[in-house]
């Protein structure tokens, strides 16, 4: 489906918003069986559709001011969505994939199965990646290059808090001092999907 603006009561959950959303008027056995947010503007369903069989849904969240302050979009497994961070807590209530094959005639070689495949890949991925703090400087295994040109391997992680009390992580290019030691330089870039990049931590830099 496209994109959609409404009105959500503020305090309102996740869970409490959608579960209508996800529900069937003549089927109340089925419907909304959980939901988990991956960031602020994104989160996973598990749901029970009528046949019996759990699926995943995908959720695009914007924020926004006035009365239509939240926009969304879903997606359902089946179209193979681009952002497959599912969190393991919803894979394991979906319907494993042979009975989804076997019992309710699920295509083997549907986007459903890569898309479960790539977000098994993500955790797989993540219990080998470093895991950094605040002043790491990190190195990425392939250059990066900018819409300005540059092109850059080493940076410095910055992370800030936000208003809505999470954190986000900017980075600083890294600079070598007369000693030869790295140390935290100028110009602040935005380096998406970051933690999916081959990279390791090889020093730190202290905030100033």
């Amino acid at each position: 489906m496209g994109w959609y603006s409404t009105y959500k009561p503020r305090g309102q959950t996740l869970k409490d918003f959608f579960k209508d959303k996800f529900a069937w008027r003549d089927h109340p056995e089925a419907g909304l069986v959980d939901i988990a947010t991956a960031g602020w503007n994104l989160a996973y369903a598990a749901v029970r559709h009528p046949s019996g069989y759990v699926f995943a849904a995908v959720i695009q969240i914007r924020y926004s001011r006035g009365y239509y302050n939240f926009t969304y979009r879903v997606d359902d497994e089946s179209v193979g969505p681009v952002h497959a961070t599912c969190p393991e807590r919803i894979l394991d209530q979906l319907t494993p994939d042979q009975e989804l094959i076997e019992e309710h005639g699920w295509k083997p070689d549907g986007y459903w199965r890569e898309w479960r495949d790539r977000c098994r890949a993500h955790h797989a991925a993540k219990e080998t990646r470093p895991r950094t703090r605040d002043g790491d400087i990190i190195r990425f295994d392939a250059p990066l290059t900018f819409t300005n040109g540059e092109k850059l391997d080493t940076f410095v992680l910055r992370r800030h808090r936000t208003h809505r009390g999470g954190t986000r992580t900017t980075f600083t290019g890294a600079t070598t001092d007369a000693q030869g030691n790295l140390r935290e330089g100028h110009g602040r870039y935005r380096i998406t999907r970051w933690r999916e990049r081959p990279h390791r931590v090889i020093g730190h830099a202290p905030r100033a």
